[in-house]
């Protein structure tokens, strides 16, 4: 994770891999693939959810799900 200010939002942020949903995935499937994308790496068991984000803060507002 990396802590970096954006602009959008106005504050620090922790950065994580991040993508767009396959909308003929589950949102599980669409963790596997981003992190394998990102990192090239694999989750082993299941993932854990986090709670909300403000994703894509260098662009929008907007909050979506960790």
């Amino acid at each position: 994770m990396l802590k970096q200010f954006r602009h959008a939002i106005r504050r620090d942020q922790y950065a994580c891999p991040r993508g767009f949903s396959d909308p003929n995935c589950t949102s599980v499937e669409d963790v596997r693939r981003e992190i394998q994308e990102e990192l090239e790496a694999d989750i082993i068991g299941a993932p854990i959810e986090f709670g909300r984000i403000a994703d894509y803060s260098g662009l929008t507002g907007g909050y979506g799900h960790v």
